[in-house]
């Protein structure tokens, strides 16, 4: 599974469990790049500070 294929359906996981408002934990091993990693980990944040407000 590519790395975007994976943030895709994470992606749709979490409207999933939004819509149902279920609360759930993932532990995901993936090889990325040091920069991918720190990309999702920036828009991973600006989702969670939408959500919150």
């Amino acid at each position: 599974m590519s790395y975007s294929k994976l943030i895709k359906s994470l992606e749709l996981l979490k409207e999933t469990l939004h819509s149902s408002n279920s609360k759930v934990m993932l532990s995901v091993d993936v090889a990325a790049t040091k920069e991918e990693i720190e990309e999702t980990e920036r828009k991973l944040k600006k989702q969670l500070l939408s959500f919150c407000s």
